[in-house]
This record gives C-alpha cells, sequence and structure tokens, in this order.
C-alpha cells in the first residue's frame, strides 16, 4: 500500500502538481505529469527536471578506498581524475551483474557511487564485505541527498542562471562541490537521457527549494516536470541498459553490450575470470 512506501523530499511538490504515482523500488515516485510523450520531447528539445531522490549513494572513503573500488568494479578507477565520474558495473565472480554504478571521485580516498534503487542495500553488504580486505570504510548516505536531474539542451542556461556560476567548463562525467542557499551541492554532468544535462546532490530537506528554484528559472525556457515514465523512454532510445531488463546478476555485460566499461588489462577485479572466460 501507499502508506509503506518510501517517499522523497519531493512527494508533496509532485502531488500539489497533480503528478501520477506509481511504486518503484518501494518508492512512491511520479510516473507523468503532462504526459509521457510531452515529456520526452520537452527534455529532446528544451530541458526536463527529474526527482531522482530514491537513486542510493554510497560513499568509500579511507587509503584503500581508491584499490576497493578498483577491485569491485570493471572499469578503472584508477584512470579517473578527482572531480571526474565514470560509468562502471559492479560484477558476481560468475561475470554477472550486481549493478551498473556511477562513481564520483573526489580524492584517492573519497569515493561516492551512486547505486540502483532497487539495490542500494545490497550494493552497500557487497562493497562493505569487499571493504573489509582493503583499509577502507563503506557508509550508506543515500537518506542524506535528495537528487534532481535537469537534462536536455536548455539545462546550462537554467542551472547557471539559478547557480549564478559559469557551468561551460564542466566537461561531461565531470563535476563540481559548490555553495547555494548556504548548502555544500554536488553538481555533476551526467545523466540517463542522452542529452546533455546535470545531476544535483544536495541535502535530503533542500530538494524542495532546488526543485522550485530550477522551475521557476527555467519558466522562459519551458522546462517541464518529468516522471520515470519518460525516463524510461528516453533511455530506450538511446540505447542504456536498465537493471533488472536488459542486465542483472545472471546476465553479463559482454552479453548486455557493455564491454567497453571492462577493462580486463586493469589487474584483478571481482567477476574478471568469468568475464574472460566469455571472450574465450
Amino acid at each position: 500500500t501507499i502508506t509503506t512506501m518510501k517517499a522523497t523530499a519531493l512527494h508533496g511538490v509532485h502531488k500539489k502538481a497533480g503528478a501520477r504515482f506509481v511504486e518503484f523500488a518501494g518508492w512512491e515516485m511520479p510516473v507523468q505529469y503532462e504526459g509521457v510523450r510531452e515529456e520526452h520531447v520537452a527534455v529532446r528539445e528544451r530541458a526536463g527536471i527529474f526527482d531522482v531522490s530514491h537513486m542510493g549513494e554510497i560513499e568509500v572513503s579511507g587509503p584503500g578506498a581508491e584499490e576497493c573500488c578498483q577491485y569491485v568494479t570493471t572499469n578503472n578507477v584508477k584512470k579517473a581524475e578527482r572531480f571526474q565520474a565514470q560509468y562502471t558495473l559492479i560484477c558476481n565472480e560468475r561475470g554477472g551483474v550486481v549493478d551498473d554504478v556511477i562513481i564520483y571521485k573526489c580524492t584517492e580516498e573519497e569515493f561516492l557511487f551512486c547505486v540502483n534503487a532497487s539495490n542500494d542495500e545490497k550494493d552497500f553488504k557487497w562493497l562493505e564485505a569487499a571493504a573489509r580486505n582493503f583499509n577502507g570504510n563503506v557508509s550508506d548516505r543515500s537518506r542524506e541527498y535528495s537528487q534532481i536531474a535537469i537534462q536536455g539542451p536548455d539545462s546550462e542556461e537554467i542551472l547557471a542562471r539559478v547557480l549564478n556560476e559559469d557551468l561551460s567548463a564542466l566537461g561531461r562525467f565531470r563535476f563540481r562541490l559548490t555553495d547555494w542557499r548556504r548548502h555544500e551541492i554536488m553538481v555533476a554532468r551526467t545523466g540517463y537521457t542522452g542529452e546533455d544535462g546535470f545531476e544535483i546532490f544536495l541535502p535530503w530537506d533542500a530538494g524542495p527549494s532546488m526543485w522550485s528554484a530550477l522551475t521557476d528559472g527555467g519558466r522562459d525556457y519551458g522546462i517541464t516536470p518529468c516522471g520515470l515514465a519518460s525516463r524510461d523512454t528516453l533511455r530506450i532510445e538511446m540505447g542504456y541498459s536498465l537493471y533488472g531488463h536488459e542486465i542483472d546478476e545472471d546476465i553479463n555485460p559482454l552479453e548486455a553490450g557493455l564491454g567497453r566499461y571492462i577493462k580486463l588489462d586493469k589487474g584483478e577485479f571481482i567477476g574478471r575470470e568469468a568475464l574472460q572466460e566469455s571472450l574465450d
């Protein structure tokens, strides 16, 4: 029932805006507002705004953090620079996908994993177990963050207006820490739509005020609130995988067409032997 579902800090905002809701990974989330087609087109042509606060955030820190991240993921974390994000996969020993994640590298001793909502508890336990072999600490920070995505060709101008910052030098899969209304926030040029855009990590209770600032700042651009349905059509159009559909623990990344994110030459990592065998 709805009373047993989790809700983001923005739930009241969505309800007031007339959103239709669905259950997703234990959360009551907006599936659409005006309509899927209208929201899809808005992202492709102007800008759309999504509440993605149901996603999980797990921090890996300490002297062994980088080695731990390198061992549990398929991509080469050591090639990432500070303030660079990296798409990667967590695999099991059979090569199946435990989850697909984005890692944000703050320093060599501090990494933030953005994980799928359906896998946050599983991923935390997985990383916590791996960290025991390294000098690292794992913290589940999922309920500390609201996360808002603004996506589309006008997203840079809108967000720059709201933050009063020039974002033109922030490259794809790069991020920065900045202050907004006395809150420290993280602004990343990442997304799940195939369009230019940003994902904003900020304190949980600050989510509604950021949403309002973006909708107000983007009104002249035709910014549109978007739900999970258009997020799904946008990612399908771009060929992006969704955990539980194109990938899961019984499907390896090679079978899913994600081989470019597997770096077999980087050294040992969980699932490497099984993935190597699947190529032979």
